[in-house]
């Protein structure tokens, strides 16, 4: 689910079963949203924990994140959360910890918005993010909670560092993968910032990764993630990466985007050659060529009064809607 909130209540919903079985296992557990903690003797009762959580799982039709899951010694565990509480002391607190104790998260309808954001700017400058994302990169496995935390501070950072630091994180998918999503968010956020060479410098990263099958994209929703952004640069390169996208995705969301954002960039020919397929798909990719059969204009026009007959009452309500902005961007 989308958001903090509605994943913490579909956890309650989908896990208190599980949470009863491991409660009469016997299995002492400290659980948020969907992570589990479970402090044990041994390395060996750890490992038993998990079986037993992964059975419980199972039975849900659910299952571990092998990537999330770990086994820290208690000095390991005791440096990690040293890291990320730090002391009172501003003086003493490492960067990290600095971070970690930031809210980057405010109000823009609050009374002092503005007043808020320069707060928070000010307390960013004095730390090196992207020297603390380097370091989390350097390690054999990163920080989660940690890096995730950097990654959404890049978005704050001055627009000379943002670039490398974009680059940086793409080129080092295998590492946060974990994160995929909230570094996708971050590049999307960040790309209007940065200038022609380096959006194209960011679209090239994206689609070598999408061509080379590397496993940050075998998931839709990463993929999607991933066009939005190179939704925003259209350039020969885009477009084609985006035509192949299409043609190789199944994806409803995929696909349905894929045809928006090809309205948005004027992509008639494309456009022009997908309309004849419109009873051949469903859903989602019919509304979006409604919507995007505006951008073509006459040609357009044409095919929706050949096609009325065939839209159902809610395609028609799509098509009135957007016969009322017609030359607006689509939102993707």
């Amino acid at each position: 689910p989308i958001g903090g909130p509605a994943a913490r209540i579909l956890a309650e919903l989908a896990l208190a079963n599980s949470d009863q079985y491991l409660f009469s296992s016997g299995v002492h557990f400290l659980r948020y949203a969907d992570d589990y903690h479970v402090f044990c003797g041994s390395k060996k009762e750890a490992h038993e924990i998990i079986v037993k959580i992964y059975k419980a799982l199972d039975n849900e039709g659910l299952s571990l994140q092998k990537s999330k899951t770990r086994i820290l010694t208690a000095s390991e565990f005791k440096h990690v959360l040293s890291q990320i509480r730090g002391g009172d002391d501003r003086e003493t607190r490492s960067p990290i910890q600095r971070l970690m104790s930031l809210t980057l998260r405010f109000d823009p309808y609050a009374p002092n918005a503005a007043e808020q954001y320069d707060e928070l700017k000010d307390e960013l400058e004095e730390i090196d993010v992207v020297a603390l994302l380097n370091e989390q990169l350097s390690q054999t496995r990163v920080h989660i909670p940690t890096t995730r935390k950097i990654v959404e501070a890049l978005k704050l950072v001055g627009t000379n560092a943002k670039y490398g630091a974009m680059l940086s994180m793409l080129d080092n998918m295998d590492a946060l993968y974990p994160i995929a999503p909230t570094v996708f968010q971050t590049v999307y956020q960040v790309f209007d910032e940065l200038g022609e060479r380096e959006k194209a410098g960011i679209c090239d990263r994206i689609i070598e990764l999408y061509d080379s099958g590397h496993e940050v994209m075998a998931l839709d929703m990463h993929v999607a993630y991933a066009n939005r952004i190179v939704g925003k640069y259209s350039s020969i390169a885009t477009r084609n990466y985006l035509h192949r996208c299409f043609e190789k995705q199944t994806s409803e969301l995929i696909r349905r985007d894929i045809i928006m954002i090809f309205s948005n960039w004027g992509n008639f020919s494309w456009l022009s050659m997908f309309k004849a397929n419109f009873g051949a798909v469903s859903g989602w990719q019919r509304r979006a060529l409604i919507l995007a059969s505006y951008s073509m204009v006459d040609e357009g026009s044409h095919w929706r009064d050949h096609m009325k007959s065939r839209f159902d009452a809610f395609e028609m309500i799509v098509r009135d809607w957007r016969s009322e902005k017609p030359n607006v961007p689509l939102a993707i």
